[in-house]
């Protein structure tokens, strides 16, 4: 790790506690690796993994929404506050609920990843707050509707 241009001895100081308290927790962290490059990583060891569709929805998710929003910063500097602005921008902009649930689902899953792998010391979207999209109220049949739905397969 390089650590350079501080203003003051104590930011130095500081900054220097905070490197040697990684490397007691055992932690690997890049201090130049930025949200988008670990995304976009963390995407090809996935597709390994899962299901073609779910990487996807986890590809256009990191793509689209994340790395545009967040990709700039430095992963290590990533924090709950980030996220909170970005859920707040997203909401708006309009954007769907349960869209936005899932980017920061999706975000979750790759930062609890990095905290597995000791490349963070915690997941900062872990405890993130989207407001839940509303349920809607689901309608049975009536037997009549029931019986001409049938009768159409039939047909």
């Amino acid at each position: 790790m390089r650590r350079s241009g501080f203003a003051t001895r104590r930011d130095a100081e500081s900054a220097l506690g905070k490197v040697l308290e990684y490397e007691c927790s055992g932690l690997h962290v890049d201090d130049r690796e930025t949200v988008a490059e670990y995304l976009r990583r963390w995407l090809q060891v996935k597709a390994l993994e899962l299901k073609p569709t779910t990487m996807a929805g986890y590809g256009d998710y990191v793509v689209k929404d994340l790395v545009p929003a967040l990709g700039a910063l430095r992963l290590e500097e990533l924090s709950h506050r980030h996220i909170a602005l970005y859920i707040r921008d997203q909401l708006g902009r309009d954007r769907g609920a349960t869209t936005l649930r899932r980017c920061v689902a999706t975000l979750s899953s790759a930062l609890g990843d990095a905290v597995r792998q000791h490349h963070l010391a915690h997941n900062p979207a872990r405890y993130a707050t989207v407001p839940r999209p509303p349920k809607y109220e689901r309608v049975c049949w009536t037997p009549a509707e029931a019986a001409r739905f049938l009768r159409h397969c039939a047909d």
